[in-house]
């Protein structure tokens, strides 16, 4: 539960921290963290390991944000690059 251990995570740019959730999902009664990007769309739920719940809850070691970083960065940079392409796709029509 060292707060070191959690610096290395970091969110992409252009995502809004205040679209992180970590909550409880009560089908399984576990938490989960998930992002809303807005019009980019949502992230899937991925389960948190019970030693991040607690650096996230009770030590207060991490932050959503580098919760987030550790399990969605891949999905995060998909919904983003996946937003680029349709920009690049309307762009290129517009010509």
């Amino acid at each position: 539960h060292l707060k070191s251990a959690y610096e290395k995570y970091r969110l992409p740019e252009g995502v809004d921290p205040k679209g992180i959730r970590v909550a409880k999902d009560h089908t399984d009664n576990k938490w989960k963290v998930y992002v809303d990007m807005g019009d980019k769309g949502k992230t899937a739920r991925h389960e948190i390991s019970f030693d991040d719940g607690y650096s996230l809850f009770k030590t207060r070691t991490a932050t959503r944000e580098q919760i987030a970083a550790k399990y969605l960065t891949p999905e995060i940079n998909g919904l983003l690059s996946a937003q680029t392409n349709r920009l690049e796709k309307s762009n290129s029509m517009k010509i």
